[in-house]
């Protein structure tokens, strides 16, 4: 029998694959030719425990499809999957939680073989944001490219293995690593990232999330010129 737990872990772990797929260089092109993945749908305001849908194609045959929400803090909220039909296509049907926080979201969807990432903003309107609890840390809070930032967070469940990507300032995923963690004692995960030589300025925010607890906590940085 196949756990809640056991489910949401396969959820989390397809999330962390197609982060990590999207952030790498693109795969070699399949050998029959695919059309370019395109999302129809359009949606302004949506109210929290809304369902929103667009219709996907261009997708190829049978491909699975990840998605996942960018909230107003840059952090990231696993959404459903989906498979395209023989045609390459599908609805993306998606309800934003109920007590959703109030601001701009981005819905990513992401083919996990062609390894395009079609990007939907609207604005979500629900509850406002919570109070901040203590900040986590990083150090320093804002360098160049080529600074190595060191990001500390606790409220993790002792010894779980974490997952953690990084949003850049356009909401793409700079970088990622699935299960490759481990949490200290007193349920503190700490991780060093040097943004490399190039690197796009701006506001990033890296997220770490707890594969056993689902506890994820989100960390602002800033990457100068």
């Amino acid at each position: 029998m196949v756990t809640q737990r056991q489910r949401r872990f396969g959820s989390t772990m397809l999330l962390v694959l197609a982060l990590l797929g999207a952030f790498s260089a693109t795969a070699a092109a399949a050998a029959e030719p695919a059309a370019t993945p395109t999302l129809t749908g359009s949606f302004t305001l949506v109210d929290d425990g809304q369902t929103i849908t667009y219709q996907a194609s261009g997708f190829r045959q049978h491909e699975w499809i990840a998605t996942w929400f960018t909230l107003p803090d840059q952090s990231v909220m696993n959404g459903p999957n989906f498979r395209a039909d023989e045609r390459g296509a599908t609805p993306i049907d998606i309800r934003i939680p109920r007590n959703s926080v109030s601001g701009d979201w981005a819905l990513t969807v992401y083919g996990l073989e062609g390894k395009l990432p079609l990007v939907a903003r609207f604005t979500v309107t629900g509850v406002d944001p919570p109070p901040v609890p203590a900040a986590p840390l990083v150090a320093p809070t804002a360098g160049p490219a080529g600074s190595t930032f060191r990001f500390t967070v606790g409220g993790l469940e002792e010894w779980e293995i974490v997952s953690y990507w990084i949003t850049a300032p356009d909401s793409t995923i700079a970088y990622a690593l699935p299960a490759t963690l481990m949490v200290g004692r007193y349920g503190v995960a700490t991780l060093d990232w040097t943004p490399p030589a190039g690197s796009m300025a701006g506001r990033y925010v890296v997220t770490i999330q707890g594969l056993s607890s689902h506890v994820a906590r989100a960390v602002p940085f800033e990457v100068q010129r």
